[in-house]
Parts: structure tokens; sequence; C-alpha cells
């Protein structure tokens, strides 16, 4: 197996020889190959150095350890593969360094699901933990953390569960990020008792790879690992500049998609959506995406048929997947030259066929490469997506592979994780982006503030670019709020809702041609000044600050560029006005772009002088 010896970084080694894990093999013997090479995943990341450890067991079957690691970032990430290997063991037994048998007290950390292993030198130490939820349609506590002593003399085990875990040795000032590069707990596979072990106090594991049990014939990825170094403050950022190195996308672009006011496929026709795309035209919308109902065939969740199918579609019809003539008479060709006539592109709602481990995913990749080549559509929501086996998460992933290299990255994916089991953001992250909650005034179910608190508690981690936030109609159902609700979507001005979701990849989840007139103009202002300055917003590394949202806080983000940045500030309801402003260089001069009341610069403050009020700043040297 891989005998992990030292780690160093930020000027310091970590290095516990004598207690040392061995990161196990399936098998006995084997001969090991190497190779070293560099990469970019088809152009989806930037640049870097693999290191490829693969053995070949006696009896045939591989099993490969690949590190990669990214100029410029104190990262080093460990990737699994088997192929050949009948059903992966579970149980075995690891040896030390030394040779000699791992005792009992440390299984299952010190069997075959081990995922990577950091030794810690002796030390007083503080675990935090983040604790990453996807199935949004199920809960709204998408980020959870927690932090508790390490206890240095002990023999047993500690465990934690979650996708991030931060070792601050915070007597010397210096700390480990643990992440583990797998689905969220909730739906990661063959996950048994936790994400995280550190044993005796000395050694910390990443564990659970979802391989045992599965059958790797045909080759299957396990679950992988990020491991930096750095001061526990500074750590989250390294952690996000190196995400951004693996997903590697253009600045985020602002689309619309009709399905948030629950017509469903009872509206989407050609007059409609041409109506869709004048509004468009009007606000600033770069992609107007039609949800389900644009397809011959009818899925579940049709207004107009009952019977419908969530996955088995071309069973269903071999033609699920062809455009409604019945909608659409002349195709889709009309709209998209109307849309380009706009300067807007079309997008689409898409469900890969989940039966039998995804089967047909060479059949869907074609359905959508076929959709771009002949209807000039490049933007495809994927849904219905239910990740069950690692066979199934393989030729899920093939499918993202083809649609992307043979469109010459054309093609861009947005992955609901809303329900079932999918891929999380840490996962296989170079795919596209991601559309993170359905919400409806229709259940009395959206509140912008809970929106703000998802995206601030999730770009901790993630760079919220990547994450798809929802913008709603805030003038529909609101005699289902209860009435006097502070945070009901009506108390709000439109365009305070578009800055709540400003910095991820801003959704307008609405049927766009029913906004009021006056709804419509603050939201086209707002637009236009978010698209004079989006690129350099990309450009930045955002960071939370103040408190968390709750609809009382005052919150925001910073931005933070080579030698200019933003910072994008709301005064929720709370009698509290004065913003102290985060560290920014002595020389910074502040500019305001645009708010939705008075705001007064003074030294060292911002002060918004409206509750619900935003406002966006540009700080230069």
């Amino acid at each position: 197996g891989l005998t992990p010896l030292s780690l160093s970084g930020s000027g310091t080694v970590w290095q516990r020889s004598e207690q040392t894990r061995r990161l196990p093999l399936p098998f006995g013997q084997g001969r090991l190959e190497t190779a070293m090479y560099e990469d970019d995943n088809h152009g989806l990341s930037e640049r870097f150095l693999a290191v490829r450890l693969c053995w070949r067991g006696e009896s045939g079957g591989s099993f490969a350890r690949t590190l990669t690691i990214f100029p410029g970032t104190p990262f080093v990430t460990m990737s699994i593969s088997a192929e050949g290997l009948g059903v992966y063991p579970s149980g075995g037994q690891m040896r030390t360094a030394s040779g000699d048998e791992a005792g009992n007290a440390l299984t299952p950390a010190a069997q075959d699901d081990c995922v990577d292993t950091v030794t810690l030198s002796r030390g007083h130490y503080k675990l935090y933990s983040t604790f990453l939820s996807d199935r949004s349609d199920l809960n709204d506590a998408l980020v959870k953390t927690s932090c508790q002593q390490v206890y240095a003399g002990g023999w047993g085990c500690e465990w934690s569960e979650g996708s991030a875990f931060l070792l601050d040795d915070y007597v010397r000032d210096r700390a480990l990020l643990l992440v583990k590069d797998a689905p969220f707990p909730m739906s990661a596979l063959n996950r048994t008792r936790g994400d995280l072990v550190i044993e005796q106090g000395a050694c910390a594991s990443l564990v659970g790879t979802g391989l045992p049990g599965e059958d790797t014939a045909d080759g299957v990825w396990g679950y992988g690992s990020a491991v930096g170094v750095g001061r526990r403050e500074e750590l989250p950022a390294l952690y996000r500049a190196f995400y951004k190195k693996v997903w590697r996308q253009s600045a985020p672009r602002i689309m619309s998609n009709t399905w948030g006011d629950r017509s469903r496929d009872a509206a989407v026709c050609h007059d409609f959506m041409m109506k869709e795309i004048d509004r468009a035209a009007f606000l600033g919308v770069d992609i107007v995406q039609i949800d389900d109902g644009w397809q011959q065939g009818h899925t579940i969740n049709s207004a107009l048929k009952k019977g419908g199918v969530w996955e088995g579609y071309y069973s269903a019809d071999p033609d699920f997947w062809s455009v409604s003539r019945d909608k659409f008479p002349q195709g889709l060709g009309p709209l998209a030259e109307h849309a380009r006539a706009c300067g807007i592109e079309l997008g689409l709602w898409f469900s890969p066929d989940s039966g039998d481990d995804f089967a047909r995913w060479r059949r869907d990749a074609d359905t959508l490469l076929q959709l771009w080549r002949r209807e000039g559509v490049r933007h495809f929501k994927l849904d219905g997506v239910n990740l069950r086996t690692k066979r199934g998460e393989r030729n899920y992933l093939k499918l993202l592979e083809a649609v992307s290299v043979e469109s010459g990255g054309a093609i861009a994916v947005y992955q609901d994780l809303t329900a079932q089991n999918r891929l999380g953001s840490l996962y296989f992250k170079q795919y596209g982006r991601l559309f993170v909650e359905n919400r409806y005034t229709d259940t009395a179910g959206y509140y912008p503030h809970a929106t703000l608190k998802n995206l601030w508690t999730m770009s901790r981690l993630i760079p919220p670019a990547r994450l798809q936030m929802e913008v709603l109609n805030p003038r529909r159902n609101t005699a289902l709020y209860e009435p006097g609700d502070l945070f009901a979507p009506d108390a709000y001005e439109m365009d305070y809702l578009f800055a709540a979701v400003m910095l991820s990849s801003p959704l307008l989840w609405m049927e766009m041609s029913r906004l009021s007139d006056r709804d419509a103009c603050r939201l086209r202002e707002i637009i236009a000044v978010y698209r004079a300055h989006r690129d350099a917003m990309a450009d930045c590394d955002v960071c939370p600050i103040g408190d968390e949202p709750d609809g009382q806080s005052l919150t925001g983000f910073l931005l933070t560029g080579r030698g200019s940045g933003f910072l994008l500030l709301f005064r929720e309801t709370t009698g509290e006005d004065r913003f102290l402003l985060p560290s920014l260089p002595d020389s910074a001069r502040l500019q305001l772009l645009i708010s939705n009341g008075p705001v007064q610069l003074e030294e060292k403050t911002v002060r918004l002088e409206q509750q619900r009020q935003y406002a966006l700043l540009r700080w230069t040297t």
C-alpha cells in the first residue's frame, strides 16, 4: 500500500513517523506502476501535476491512487479508482509502518475503507467540522459547523461527521484542512459510521471510499481527499482559490426559468416563451431557460398529463426528448433566432435516465449534443439524477465528460442538488454550476433572508459563482404568508432580492412577463450595474462578513482582487445601521455603485440608513 510519511507547508512539517498508518490495498501481492503527467481535465481545470500509483494484482484487476497539485496552492488531492476486482472487499487489517498489525480499536479507519490519513505532531488541537447538505427540497440547513477539543492523550477513536475538517494547532498557529471529495454525507454511497476519525490523538483519517460492496468489473472511482496547510484564518480563502483552479469557469451569467411560478409545463409554448424573451431583453437577462415541458414526453411533474415518468424515458417513448410539436410547431429554431437577435441564449431542462444505473448515458449524451448542434442550445439544467451505485455514478460521469469533450467545452451544465443522491459541490467539481434550491411562494416557502443565508454559509468554502441561487416574484401569493411577517417576500424591493443572490449565478425563478412595471424597472437598474462589474467581481475572492443572515442581521461579503475589490452589504430588519469596515489597505477608497437607500461613508464605517437595505461599493487603492 501507500504510507504517508510527511506533509510540509507554510514553513512547518507535519510528521510523526512512529504513528503513520498505511493506506491499504484490497488484495495481497501485486506490482506497482507509476506515471507522472500534466493534465487540465479536458480544459475544465487549470493545469496541474498528477502522479498515478497503480497496483496490479496477480489475479488481475487494478487499484490506483492519483495525487495532484496545482501550482501556487497549498493543497494536495488524492483520488481512488478500482477496476476488475469483482466486488470490492470490506474489512481487513491495516499494518503500521513498522509492520505490526493495528488493533481492533482502530477499525474501520484502519481497514480498507480509508480515503486518506495525516499524522499529527504532539500538540493541542481544536477540530472545526463542517457538515454540508444537499436535498434542499427537504431541508434548509445546508451548512452546519461545530468545534471540539481533540484529546491528545487518548487511546481510542474520536469520530466526526461532515465534509470538511479543520484541525487547528492553535498554540503554534498552524492548521490542517482535510476535505472529503465526495457527495455530501446524506448522499454518499456505502457510508458507515462517520467521515473523520482521530486515532489516539495522533492520526487523522478521512474514511468512506464508497467502494465496499460495489462491483468494480468495469472500473469505478472511489471518494477522494484534498489536504491543505496554513493558518486557521487563511485556510478557507486558500481552499476557495484552489477550488477555482479545479472549477475554471467564466464569469456567471443571469438565467431565467419560469418554473418558479408553478405553472409547470402548462404555460410553456412558443408564444409564451417569445414574451419571456422580450422581457428578458428589457431586463438584461443573458439566458432564457425552458424547464420541463418543452419535450414531447411527460414527466411526473406534468400539469397536463397524469402518469408521467421520472426515469426510463426512452422506454416510455422513444421520442421522449424530441421537441414538442404541439407547443413549438416549428421547433425551437424561430425561438432561438429571436433570442439571438435580442442578445440572449436559450437553455433547456433535461433529466438523464437514472434507470439501470444510467445504462443509456451514451444516448443521453447524444441527445444533448444534438440539441446543441441542431437547435443551438448549450445551457442544460440536469435534474432527476439518482446515483444509487458506483456503477451508476461512473456512467453519469461519463455523460458529463462526453458532452463537455465532444462539444469542445461549449455545453454548460447546471446540476440540480435539490433531491435524491447527487454529486454535491465537492466531488468532481469541474463539471458546471449547481442549482441549489427550489423555493416557491405558492407554498409560502420562499424567504429572501434564507436564500441569502444559504449563499453566505456555503461561500465559506465554495466560490459562490458556482451556485445558482434564485429570485422570485415577491408579489405573488402574498395572502399565504402570515400577516405582519417581517420576512415575507412582499416586504422587500425587487432590487434587494437580486442583490441577495448577485454574487452567485443569479436565477430569475419566475415568469418575467408577469412582473409589475415597477419591479421590472428596479430589476433592470441593478442588473445594468451588475453586468458592468460582474467580470471584475468574478476575479475576486468572495468572503462572507458580518453576522450570518437571519432576517435581523448586518451581513454581507468582502470581495478581494488585486489592488481593488467590492463590498456588498445588507442591513436586514435591525436597528443597527453601521458596518465596521473589514481590513482594507490603508489607501483604499470607496465608491458607491448602487443602493436602495441613503448610504453614509464615514471613517472606517459604512452606514445604511434604512432597514432591508443593500449597498454595493467598490474599493480601489
